[in-house]
């Protein structure tokens, strides 16, 4: 934590690690990405696949299945005078940055993503359970789990910076 006060401005910084679960397909998603690849109908003549969502879908399933079940992501917030900053190491669903901004009427919040690293999307539960781009396996590191457990701990850091 670094932290000063001038008469002009007060600023404070904290960064934590953040252990998020790492989302692991499912029997049938591992079934269906070994299927995925057995089948010579899903690549043209030259092996190349025809459909490429389905391909990386497939090929990221069958490579996280015996991967860490958890993945630390570094974050950090940080307090410029009212203005309160914080980092994520994903793109959050609007759902998540819209409860971090609210818990703070008083102050201006400002999230910045992707940085430190990059898990891709960090998907609502709702959201998983009505699919699309960003939900799928490959777009994703963590679970919606992952999400409320990001929420929770920023919210944290920022009521630390007040």
């Amino acid at each position: 934590v670094l932290t000063f006060d001038t008469d002009e401005i007060v600023y404070s910084r904290t960064t934590k690690e953040i252990s998020f679960p790492v989302r692991k397909p499912s029997k049938r998603e591992v079934e269906e990405g070994a299927e995925y690849f057995a089948n010579p109908l899903n690549f043209d003549e030259n092996g190349n696949a025809l459909d490429w969502q389905a391909k990386a879908k497939a090929k990221h399933t069958l490579k996280v299945v015996n991967e860490d079940d958890f993945y630390n992501g570094r974050v950090s917030v940080l307090r410029i005078g009212k203005l309160l900053f914080f980092t994520a190491p994903v793109e959050l669903f609007t759902e998540y940055a819209k409860r971090i901004v609210a818990r703070f009427p008083e102050n201006p919040v400002i999230d910045i993503q992707l940085t430190n690293d990059s898990l891709g999307y960090l998907p609502t539960k709702e959201a998983v359970e009505h699919g699309g781009y960003s939900t799928f396996i490959f777009s994703t590191v963590t679970t919606p789990e992952g999400g409320e457990k990001y929420v929770g701990e920023i919210m944290e850091l920022l009521k630390e910076q007040l």
